[in-house]
Parts: structure tokens; C-alpha cells; sequence
């Protein structure tokens, strides 16, 4: 499935990056550029993977990373997390858990 990023500028300056489709390795470049595009440009950064219909380690490993980055700075990342409970499964597999919120 072709995978999908819209991201929304926020009048707080925050950015909020929507995902849809498959975030696999397939789409790890144009994951990758969302990403940094986000990060340079936005104070906060919410990722919404509600309407993502798969994962893959490639993807997780980038939000962990971009979590790492955020740590210890005064920007804040949000993961909203997805419906498919064999991906909730995964990122808590993954130490996702802490950084996933459905309250945005």
C-alpha cells in the first residue's frame, strides 16, 4: 500500500505529521524527510500513526531515534498511536510505549 504524509502547521507552532498506509522500509526515505522537515521548522512535533496499516523495525527505529533526539531539549514529540493492535504490539515491543498517547 502507498503510504501518505500530510503534515499540518499548528498556530501554537507545533506540527502535526499524519501518516496513512503501509510505514515500512520501502517508504523510509520519504519518512525520513517528513521527519527533518518537521523537526526544523516546529517547536513541537506530534506524529499521528492512526491510519497506518503497517510497521515495520526501519520505522520504529527512526521514531526512537527523533525520541532520543527530542530528549533533554525543550521540544516535545507526541506519537498518537494506531488502532491495529498487532502494531500497538510492536511499538511496545519496541520501547515505544512511553512517548505513545492517544490525547492530542
Amino acid at each position: 500500500m502507498q503510504t501518505e504524509f500530510n503534515v499540518k502547521k499548528l498556530k501554537s507552532g507545533d506540527c502535526k505529521l499524519e501518516v496513512k498506509g503501509d510505514l515500512v522500509i520501502k517508504h523510509s526515505i520519504d519518512f525520513k524527510n517528513q521527519l527533518s522537515g518537521c523537526v526544523g521548522g516546529c517547536k513541537n512535533l506530534v506524529i499521528s500513526l492512526e491510519e497506518i496499516t503497517a510497521i515495520d523495525v526501519t520505522a520504529i527505529q527512526m521514531i526512537q531515534s527523533l525520541r532520543n533526539e527530542f530528549n533533554g531539549s525543550s521540544k516535545n514529540l507526541t506519537v498518537i498511536s494506531p488502532s491495529n493492535e498487532s502494531i500497538l504490539i510492536s511499538l511496545r515491543n519496541s520501547g515505544l510505549l512511553k512517548v505513545i498517547t492517544n490525547n492530542v
